[in-house]
């Protein structure tokens, strides 16, 4: 009896504890796309569009969050033209606050996204450093050293009759660190992966630096690689690297510039792929109500022969964004000057993008 008493003591406190001064919020997220025009549909209506592989497909989005001192848990609930998704669902224990934390669940990094800068949709760098995926996440973040490590062993994804070796499992483990010297530089360095089955895992090697040293001054540089897999796994070797910086010196105006490079390399000999792309932007912010901007992207392929090169894609986004609201209205230009699968010469398109969020 003074056992079963003690326990339930010990519940009533850790309860106490765990859930003093609880922060719950909730909030909602949504975008909308609607092509006012496009080349290839000239007398075609204005109708609302899904784009597979881009980045402003709709989707609209449920978000709910409770955070204690000790507990935390996160659900993310997307709704998207094809199908519902669960992306984030997941409970942390803060096992010693500050130095140890265990997260299980799934999570696409909203919140946990440490080791990935994402200043533009496009300036992912092919999303290296985000530790995405079903598994059990350990953080460490001791006070007072300005040093970060997270290590990501994930959920194998079984199909029937498959089987995982613990060897496998640690092959597909991700892991980056992130050190920070006081207002000069920012450095992380890092391994993720790819792949669902034992044969087709990818590891990718990331290493980013970032300076802080001038306020308002942001200048990161990003080195991502693969390549190290055997042949039947991996046949190519990818090199990624990006430069950007953003400047907010002056006032209300924020202006950002990033360039990108890519390089495929078979290891089998033959001819290199090599893909560059720009992305100059202005944003100028009138009121604490509303600001305006406008962001332009250069990019293209160029492929080995006889394989014709993608032509230059220019793709030029103004948008007005309600800065209270979180709301952003954007039309959104993209050309294509030759384009050797849908169009001998060029092809446009105009949407309309809408988002908003709430919270």
């Amino acid at each position: 009896m003074k056992k079963a008493v003690f326990i339930l003591a010990a519940l009533v406190l850790f309860s106490t504890v765990a859930f003093a001064s609880p922060l719950v919020s909730f909030g909602i997220w949504g975008r909308t796309v609607f092509a006012l025009a496009e080349s290839n549909n000239l007398d075609t209506k204005i109708y609302q569009e899904y784009a597979p592989g881009e980045a402003w497909f709709p989707a609209h989005r449920l978000e709910i969050s409770f955070t204690s001192d000790l507990v935390e848990y996160a659900f993310k609930f997307d709704v998207r033209p094809t199908w519902i998704d669960l992306p984030n669902n997941f409970g942390t224990l803060k096992l010693i606050p500050d130095l140890l934390t265990l997260r299980i669940g799934r999570n696409t990094c909203d919140g946990f996204d440490w080791y990935r800068r994402n200043a533009h949709r496009n300036l992912d760098n092919g999303s290296a450093g985000r530790m995405q995926g079903a598994g059990i996440w350990i953080s460490t973040a001791p006070k007072d050293t300005n040093f970060t490590a997270a290590v990501f062993y994930k959920t194998p994804s079984f199909a029937q009759g498959q089987k995982w070796l613990p060897l496998n499992v640690i092959m597909a483990t991700e892991f980056a660190a992130m050190y920070t010297v006081p207002d000069l530089v920012k450095i992380t360095a890092g391994s993720d992966t790819s792949g669902t089955t034992t044969s087709n895992i990818v590891r990718t090697l990331f290493l980013r630096g970032e300076l802080i040293m001038v306020k308002g001054l942001t200048l990161w540089a990003d080195v991502v690689f693969d390549g190290f897999e055997p042949q039947d796994v991996a046949t190519n070797m990818d090199l990624n690297a990006m430069l950007a910086v953003s400047y907010t010196g002056i006032t209300n105006l924020t202006l950002n510039f990033a360039g990108k490079f890519g390089m495929i390399l078979p290891k089998a000999g033959g001819s290199s792929t090599m893909a560059w792309a720009l992305y100059p932007g202005a944003f100028y912010k009138i009121n604490d109500d509303v600001g305006v901007g406008i962001d332009l992207t250069a990019s293209q392929t160029i492929k080995p022969a006889p394989a014709a090169d993608e032509g230059i894609k220019i793709e030029v986004e103004a948008l007005v964004k309600l800065v209270k609201f979180n709301a952003q209205i954007s039309f959104y230009l993209m050309y294509k000057t030759v384009d050797p699968v849908t169009s001998p010469n060029m092809s446009w398109k105009v949407p309309l993008l809408i988002d908003f969020s709430l919270w």
